[in-house]
């Protein structure tokens, strides 16, 4: 079951936390800059699942350059569509976290 996520965690939240997943995009390269300074993030792995195309555009560039220069390793996996309830359902299953936050929902019928 889903659940609305109530609690912020800031960069120092974060930081001394448990291993998480964070979403993230080009113009978040401060915001992972700021968290670099709290944690070491070497090691920690960056998906890009965006089109191809954009590795083209200037900040896409900039931001996966600086992403490696701060540790994170780049692996593509492009992703497209929407996840169906179910398969949102089996992903939680399978890695076991403790706590979900969904950022798209399904629309009400």
């Amino acid at each position: 079951m889903f659940f609305e996520f109530k609690q912020k965690r800031g960069i120092a939240g974060i930081a001394k936390g448990k291993p998480f997943v964070m979403l993230v995009r080009p113009s978040m390269l401060g915001y992972l800059k700021k968290l670099a300074g709290k944690m070491d993030l070497g090691g920690a792995l960056l998906v890009y699942s965006m089109w191809s195309g954009y590795r083209e555009h200037d900040d896409v560039k900039i931001f996966l350059t600086e992403a490696q220069m701060l540790g994170l390793t780049e692996r593509t996996l492009h992703t497209s569509g929407h996840a169906s309830e179910q398969d949102l359902e089996r992903l939680k299953e399978c890695v076991s976290a403790s706590e979900y936050v969904t950022v798209h929902t399904l629309p009400a019928i």
